[in-house]
């Protein structure tokens, strides 16, 4: 902000001190990561440098994370169920961890083999989280996951094994697709992939698409991985995304252990997994950050785009159309879903307004 003394700021808020929506996802990232407080875009909009200084020092006294009044979230580009601190190790079998297969049937309320649509998976790298929404959907539904087999040096190799995978299951368009997340990033260029072949495409992204995504990998960069230990950032997020455990937590515990063995030994056993599934399950989300952020398209898609988006959101660095005009022929259609933030677009009421759009494609 062009500050060179905390001090003369007083108490003007990060507003009027000039605070732009990168920077206010970047707080708000560091002090959910770093200080267990979540907060909403329009409370960090009203912070000063004095209340900041005094989460700090709360946490520094007190040798502990410093919870705010709100429920604490997880890291953005992920969702899952509220945090705890137990050590039982997860519900999670190996093939949840890392699929066996790049495409699965979900359960819906489907009666016949009508038309099919099909699910990209978020950061996971499975479509667990979005069951809800194929429960609730009256055509048949097909998940797209990441599985150890999946060609991973770009998001247009993804992409074209995804689209091989879609194909399989139905050879001619029209396709429908809904993409969320990090998912955006595959199932756009799968649109695009299969307009460029002929064929119509109906693509629906959940509060997603590629600069979206890109802005958020970015802040992780800056604020995570730049350190002399990649696997302190890798291990404990990539167990965060299949357990219910707390990350901060999770990176204390390892950070105390004494040797990278019993770090790598600790997350398995937390995900129920063997050592091996664990770390090919980092290998590939490391992966999929690479490539999304390396991510260009191949080409514009041609069929309108729809964007479901959270209403409640600090998104970095994008238009309300979350960037994505720059990559269509034709317009965006944006619907705004009321009182959702990243994590629950994908649940309760907010899971049957998507499944009833995704009925009426």
């Amino acid at each position: 902000m062009g500050i060179k003394d905390a001090k003369t700021a007083g108490n003007s808020t990060l507003l009027e001190l000039g605070m732009d929506s990168l920077m206010g996802t970047e707080i708000k990232q560091t002090l959910e990561i770093n200080f267990d407080v979540v907060m909403s875009p329009q409370d960090i909009r009203s912070l000063t440098f004095a209340k900041l200084q005094e989460l700090g020092n709360s946490s520094q006294n007190s040798g502990t994370t410093v919870k705010s009044e709100t429920t604490k979230k997880d890291p953005p580009l992920q969702d899952k169920a509220t945090s705890d601190s137990s050590d039982s190790p997860a519900d999670v079998s190996e093939t949840r961890v890392v699929p066996a297969s790049s495409i699965r049937k979900l359960k819906t309320k489907s009666t016949n083999e009508s038309t099919p649509v099909f699910l990209v998976h978020p950061v996971q790298g499975t479509v667990e989280l979005l069951e809800e929404i194929a429960s609730k959907v009256t055509r048949p539904v097909w998940g797209l996951e990441c599985s150890e087999g999946a060609p991973m040096n770009s998001a247009q190799d993804l992409a074209s094994h995804y689209v091989q995978m879609v194909r399989d299951k139905q050879a001619k368009g029209p396709y429908t697709m809904l993409a969320y997340s990090l998912g955006s990033v595959f199932g756009l260029e799968m649109a695009i992939k299969l307009e460029a072949e002929g064929e119509k495409v109906s693509l629906t992204l959940l509060d997603g698409s590629p600069d979206f995504v890109k802005g958020h990998i970015g802040i992780y960069y800056r604020n995570q991985i730049n350190t002399a230990n990649l696997d302190a950032f890798r291990w404990p997020y990539v167990t965060m995304l299949f357990t219910n455990k707390d990350y901060n937590l999770l990176s204390r515990e390892l950070r105390e252990l004494p040797t990278p063995a019993d770090r790598s030994r600790r997350c398995s056993e937390l995900l129920g997994c063997s050592e091996k599934t664990f770390l090919k399950a980092v290998e590939l989300f490391w992966r999929k950050l690479e490539i999304c952020k390396d991510y260009k398209p191949s080409g514009k898609l041609k069929s309108r785009l729809r964007l479901l988006k959270a209403s409640e959101n600090f998104v970095s660095n994008v238009g309300p159309d979350y960037d994505l005009s720059q990559y269509c022929e034709s317009s965006v259609e944006v619907i705004t879903i009321p009182g959702t933030t990243h994590q629950t677009i994908i649940t309760g009421k907010a899971a049957d307004r998507v499944a009833q759009l995704l009925n009426a494609s």
